[in-house]
């Protein structure tokens, strides 16, 4: 899934999601993290517990029906993003 597939489908805008794929961006603010899991079609909750090291609530059916399995799948890019931010984050803290 492109970035412009994320942004349209809800998530967030494509400058947002240049920063969380290049793990430059530190604190995702909650909105970002809403429309992710929106356009992912992540349950509620979900990318603030991957960006705690959880994992997300994939939901069982897309319900505008564009995406693939594989596209669902893809999102685990988004999860390992998300993991290095934090771990990222804990560094420069400690």
């Amino acid at each position: 899934m492109t970035q412009e597939q994320v942004a349209t489908r809800g998530g967030p805008s494509t400058a947002t999601l240049r920063l969380i794929e290049g793990a430059s961006l530190t604190t995702p603010r909650p909105k970002s993290l809403r429309q992710l899991e929106t356009a992912l079609y992540w349950g509620p909750g979900s990318a603030l517990a991957i960006y705690r090291g959880g994992e997300p609530v994939i939901l069982d059916s897309d319900p505008l029906g564009d995406l693939t399995p594989e596209e669902i799948r893809m999102a685990s890019v988004f999860i390992q993003v998300l993991r290095n931010e934090r771990a990222r984050g804990e560094r420069h803290s400690a």
